[in-house]
């Protein structure tokens, strides 16, 4: 997978299927994360089925949680037709985090070539969510899944 990261944001691979890229130490943005994960499809029949299956999974935890949260938008994750990856899922959230209300952007797309998803979550402090919002859209669009085995 190809991606393009805001300027200035540093990456952290957390393990071999894991990407932890945010803003400069020292920063408001050093608490913004941008996270991206490739983990297996819960339906690989149904690619878009399983991301549909993985975002009810996350709110039913949040659920699960107790405490103060909602579910700000939750809708389907649109791709080009002809792509790697199929209509995917994705959702908005609001929770209590331990330092304050925090938001996430939660967005996962199915590959059609493989039993995996591509699965990216924005997590920010409610405040300043908006503030990198433009730019971690422009990465989301910025994705290209590559073809199995490169």
């Amino acid at each position: 997978m190809a991606l393009s990261v805001p300027s200035g944001w540093r990456a952290r691979q957390v393990n071999d299927h894991t990407l932890v890229f945010s803003g400069p130490e020292n920063t408001p943005d050093w608490l913004t994360t941008l996270t991206l994960t490739n983990q297996q499809n819960p339906d690989p029949v149904s690619p878009s089925a399983g991301a549909r299956a993985m975002i009810a999974d996350y709110i039913g935890a949040l659920k699960n949680r107790g405490g103060d949260w909602e579910v700000l938008t939750e809708v389907p994750l649109r791709v080009a037709p002809g792509a790697l990856v199929d209509t995917g899922a994705q959702a908005v959230v609001r929770f209590q985090g331990a330092s304050g209300p925090v938001r996430q952007w939660i967005l996962i797309f199915p590959r059609t070539d493989i039993a995996a998803v591509h699965l990216l979550i924005y997590t920010a402090p409610d405040d300043l969510f908006e503030r990198n919002l433009d730019r971690v859209r422009a990465t989301v669009e910025s994705l290209v899944p590559l073809p199995s085995g490169r």
